[in-house]
């Protein structure tokens, strides 16, 4: 598996407060990206903080983990928020791939989303969980001008744990996932704003069997790559 890691400081943010992790290992790959908002004390180190920890949990497993798995990680690491990140609040989307039997799963909280590419078109997997589509349907791209969607109806915050969401995907050989930030994949994307006009942050995680290149292009240091 090959990747590659695209992700700026939106032009009205005093920080980048996107990060991505991935855990590369032979029976799995699991990746994650975190977006959190720029209104808490510390957005940018809590992105980090959870892509970090619980990368670092799943390393530990003996087994590949399961997406039950992964949620009990999560879980864990979520008493710490209290002490270090009581005021902040983030989404994040992230990735298991088991790689033997090529099975997948999305687990996903807030706003960041999965895509998948194929051929420059990109369909996206994922839902996501704010105001504009409240009662849980698919958020379309009609969608991206509703002010409400800068609402989260679900997100990663220090009072409680929220479960986030699961579902299976089919995995093809000639695509590639896309984890995204919402400054990616609705301004970016969804409203075909130029790259170095973003006012949000906007961040993406290419993940891929036939990419040719591994990359990195950030403003900051704000991804990890872990062996498993």
């Amino acid at each position: 598996m090959q990747w590659q890691w695209r992700s700026r400081q939106g032009n009205s943010r005093n920080s980048n407060n996107d990060a991505a992790v991935s855990v590369i290992a032979e029976q799995y790959l699991f990746a994650m990206v975190v977006d959190a908002a720029e209104k808490g004390e510390s957005g940018a180190g809590l992105a980090q903080f959870w892509a970090m920890v619980n990368a670092e949990q799943l390393t530990k497993l003996a087994e590949p983990p399961s997406s039950d798995h992964v949620i009990s990680v999560m879980q864990k690491n979520h008493r710490a928020l209290k002490k270090h990140f009581l005021h902040d609040i983030a989404s994040y989307c992230a990735l298991l791939l088991h790689l033997q039997d090529r099975k997948a799963w999305v687990i996903h909280c807030g706003d960041c989303r999965l895509g998948s590419q194929q051929a420059g078109n990109v369909s996206w997997l994922s839902n996501i969980h704010t105001l504009a589509n409240a009662t849980g349907e698919n958020f379309s791209k009609n969608d991206n001008a509703n002010t409400d969607r800068h609402t989260l109806t679900r997100c990663l915050n220090a009072r409680r744990f929220v479960l986030p969401d699961v579902q299976p995907l089919n995995w093809q050989i000639d695509h590639s996932w896309l984890l995204c930030s919402d400054g990616y994949w609705a301004d970016h994307l969804g409203q075909n704003i130029p790259w170095g006009q973003l006012e949000d942050d906007a961040s993406c995680l290419d993940i891929s069997e036939k990419m040719i290149n591994t990359g990195f292009s950030s403003d900051c240091e704000n991804y990890l790559v872990y062996q498993g």
